[in-house]
């Protein structure tokens, strides 16, 4: 009963307010010259269904923050349909020199979200979704790849189409929500 109890607690009370900004240089042996020193924001598992006390802190955060050259966002953005407008007024906090791309995970194939036209409300919204597709991004004359499949646990995933047309010489960086899954 106690133990239930606390647990249910900390599942409501506290964890969803544990955001954790951390910060990680990594070195990239293929990243062209021109992108030394990109910085990605990478945003995953908001479960929004609110604009509440953690969105509030995360959009003081991000404004707080140095511009990023591009924000990623990895999956679980809504947790169900009716955080659709939240996630996107939350959104409008998001700046990045090349733009917001997103993945998504299993949230966005369950509970009322349609996955189609909840990319079509993205891009309409500035955010470009990466389902099993790529971009590339130029910057002084070089180009990287940003690769994003659909969520591997709802079994959207497609590797090979969304590798479709880039180049092997290319630095590819990709944007999955369950990475574990191409292990």
């Amino acid at each position: 009963g106690a133990t239930a109890l606390g647990l249910l607690a900390y599942a409501v009370g506290i964890e969803p307010y544990a955001i954790e900004t951390i910060r990680l240089d990594i070195h990239v042996p293929r990243l062209p010259h021109a992108f030394d020193g990109y910085t990605i924001y990478q945003i995953s598992d908001l479960h929004t269904s609110q604009i509440g006390r953690r969105e509030r802190w995360l959009a003081r955060k991000l404004e707080s923050l140095p511009s990023a050259d591009l924000i990623a966002l990895t999956g679980d953005l809504v947790h169900t349909a009716r955080g659709i407008a939240s996630f996107l007024e939350l959104a409008q906090s998001f700046k990045a020199h090349d733009g917001s791309y997103a993945i998504f995970g299993n949230s966005e194939h369950k509970n009322g979200v349609r996955p189609h036209q909840f990319a079509v409300t993205l891009e309409e919204n500035g955010i470009i979704p990466l389902l099993n597709s790529h971009a590339i991004l130029p910057r002084g004359g070089e180009t990287i790849a940003l690769v994003g499949v659909d969520d591997p646990v709802s079994d959207k995933d497609c590797m090979a189409q969304a590798l479709n047309g880039v180049s092997q010489d290319i630095c590819t960086f990709l944007l999955m929500h369950s990475p574990d899954s191409i292990a």
